[in-house]
């Protein structure tokens, strides 16, 4: 006799349940679909301890008829398919048929259904293996389905479950992003005797966002819009200011699905390069529509991750769409009235005025290669000043902007050095001594490996003995600096390069080197002049509001604000 059989059905349900089913929040999203895939334009969820004892939903759909809500438990039972071609053109939320049988294998189910128009229900219930008779139940138009008893005869199972607390955040994360992705329907949770939220239908996707972000972000949030061929996209990208340490506020849907796509990330990431600081994450809402036969939803069994047919054209397209909208848009921090009571609350302690650093003699003006000729006086107002050697306060006709002098500074030669190096090597200075630096064979070697790519942004190096770098040229941009320090950071940008990267990731980071390198410090007396000439710089240039390390540059304090702190609105 042969050692291959056939699994019995309730552990191959069991099974399936094991694929889609992991917690009361994949039991909601699959519910959830069902209902949105049935033309319901109410859906009102009831949990009981987090959804380990009790799950209903209930829509008003246009119901099942009694033979359908008998089929309804069957596996591989759907009305949204008919053959294999129609896995590739999937235009709804369920499609696998899996949903109620693998939901029924590991609880206690029950189905309760109404057909719009019939004058009674039907009613069905699953318990492991065994399956009730259909009968007649009285019951609204739609459907209900209840969900008592997760993983009752799964105990292996059922002890991953977590906290009450913490299984409803997945079940409200999960319905978030429903209600997010079809703001036409009415969304409601219910937690025993606790509303959760309650989010009536919104004619405005902006207004569903407010609802459940807070109108603080939301007013901030640009709208992102791009289009091209098969596909469209709209949604709307929050500025750096607004980032997290983590990427969970970023919501991608595809034709209404939630989903996660290592492009679609990547692309978000390169379009905030040099606007966020190290370990930050943008935040985003993107509602992508594409041809369904453009798409594989059939990665994986929950349909959360997708395979694009042409994922370039996808990476490009976003990525130019959101670059473009946060080149464009006024990116500096405005200080809100929650933070600004949170400042008044510091008790501010009066201190000596610091003692003015010895200003070092190749920054005794700002480089005439890189700021035009000062300007008249009349081009700045008089509020243009400095504040603690490190600032510049201006006023504006609706607010007052103080800026970060070295952070401008920088983002303004970081994009000069990028212009001249897209259209030829960076100019190079030669020094009439050379100067030396003393490292380790292994360092030196390390250098010596990028030389050339250190001769395009104008650092021209040679070996001068075992251990020792002689540095012949610098970036005009650069002026004198220490060069010791200088050296130490083109080692380290090296070293961090890492092997197979792309000369790109190396190159960016030297230019990142140059321009903090080259700007105005923080602590460094700046005349009247040199102020108008760093704005009027600014101004024409229209650089992004953060530094190329990501730290912002300015904070815009209103009018508005002001007044409503002294009292005056």
């Amino acid at each position: 006799m042969g050692i291959i059989h056939k699994l019995p059905q309730i552990v191959i349900n069991k099974i399936a349940a094991g694929e889609v089913i992991e917690r009361p929040a994949s039991v909601v999203k699959e519910l959830v679909e069902n209902a949105i895939d049935a033309q319901a334009t109410f859906i009102e969820v009831y949990l009981e301890q987090g959804g380990n004892k009790l799950i209903r939903v209930a829509d008003n759909g246009v119901g099942m008829a009694p033979d359908d809500v008998e089929m309804s438990v069957q596996s591989h039972a759907t009305s949204k398919l008919r053959d294999s071609d129609d896995l590739f053109f999937v235009t709804t939320m369920g499609f696998r048929g899996e949903a109620l049988p693998s939901v029924g294998a590991v609880a206690h189910l029950r189905v309760v259904s109404r057909v719009r128009g019939s004058p009674e229900g039907a009613e069905i219930e699953v318990r492991g293996a065994e399956v009730s008779p259909v009968r007649a139940a009285g019951c609204p138009e739609g459907t209900s389905v209840e969900v008592r008893n997760l993983f009752f005869n799964v105990p292996a199972r059922r002890k991953f479950l977590r906290t009450e607390t913490t299984e409803l955040g997945h079940v409200t994360d999960t319905l978030t992003k429903l209600a997010l992705a079809f703001p036409a329907i009415h969304f409601r949770l219910l937690h025993g005797k606790r509303q959760v939220f309650d989010a009536p239908p919104e004619a405005d996707r902006s207004r569903r966002l407010e609802r459940f972000f807070g109108r603080n972000l939301c007013r901030a949030l640009i709208p992102v819009e791009w289009g091209e061929g098969t596909m469209s996209m709209s949604g709307f990208v929050a500025p750096p200011a607004e980032s997290r340490a983590s990427a969970q506020l970023q919501y991608v849907f595809l034709n209404g699905r939630f989903i996660r796509n290592r492009f679609i990330a990547a692309a978000i990431r390169e379009a905030y390069k040099g606007l966020l600081t190290v370990g930050r994450q943008p935040i985003a809402f993107l509602f992508i529509q594409l041809d369904p036969r453009e798409v594989d939803v059939n990665v994986s069994p929950t349909k959360i991750e997708v395979r694009f047919r042409n994922a370039q054209s996808v990476y490009i397209g976003l990525l130019n769409a959101i670059r473009d909208k946060l080149r464009a848009a006024d990116l500096r921090p405005e200080l809100t009235e929650a933070q600004g009571e949170a400042a008044a609350a510091l008790r501010l302690r009066p201190s000596a005025p610091p003692a003015l650093p010895a200003r070092p003699a190749q920054q005794a003006a700002l480089a005439p290669d890189v700021f035009a000729p000062p300007a008249p006086p009349v081009d700045q107002p008089a509020q243009a000043v400095q504040l603690h050697d490190s600032y510049i306060i201006e006023q504006q006709p609706d607010a007052i902007v103080i800026t970060d002098q070295h952070a401008l500074h920088e983002r303004i030669l970081y994009e000069q050095v990028r212009r001249r190096l897209n259209s030829a090597k960076l100019e190079s200075q030669r020094m009439l001594i050379p100067a030396t630096v003393e490292l380790s064979r292994d360092e030196v070697l390390a250098l010596l490996g990028s030389a050339e790519e250190f001769a395009r942004l104008g650092i021209a190096i040679e070996p001068f003995g075992a251990n020792v770098i002689a540095v012949q040229a610098l970036p005009a941009v650069l002026g004198d600096c220490d060069m010791k320090e200088f050296v130490r950071e083109l080692l380290a940008a090296v070293q961090d390069q890492g092997a197979g990267q792309p000369v790109e990731k190396l190159r960016e980071r030297l230019m990142q080197t140059i321009a903090c390198k080259g700007a105005v410090k923080a602590g460094q007396r700046l005349n009247p002049d040199e102020i108008r000439s760093l704005l009027r710089r600014r101004d024409e240039a229209a650089v992004l509001p953060t530094c190329p390390h990501g730290r912002p540059i300015a904070l815009k304090l209103t009018l508005e604000y002001l007044g409503k702190h002294f009292k005056r609105r």
